[in-house]
């Protein structure tokens, strides 16, 4: 078993877009509303990987392979962790 924590690579996009589509589906279940992420969710992650307050992100990878994705939202001197959890 080989767990890492590492920053983000473009190559991981795909393995993100699909750890973000699988959260807003919890989100959409958790508050019974489909309009949550619109018609493809996976493709809000691309507006999240480009904000300019973005810190990290980071993935954590198990056997070279993605299973979760974090990062901070910097606002002022505070920020707020955005994290998708792990599959």
């Amino acid at each position: 078993m080989n767990f890492k924590i590492r920053k983000y690579r473009p190559s991981d996009i795909e393995a993100c877009r699909s750890l973000w589509a699988e959260l807003t589906q919890k989100h959409r279940d958790i508050y019974s509303d489909r309009t949550i992420g619109g018609e493809n969710p996976g493709n809000n992650f691309d507006f999240y990987i480009k904000r300019k307050n973005l810190a990290g992100p980071w993935v954590a990878t198990f056997d070279g392979q993605v299973i979760g994705l974090t990062g901070l939202l910097v606002e002022g001197e505070e920020s707020r962790c955005r994290t998708c959890h792990c599959i």
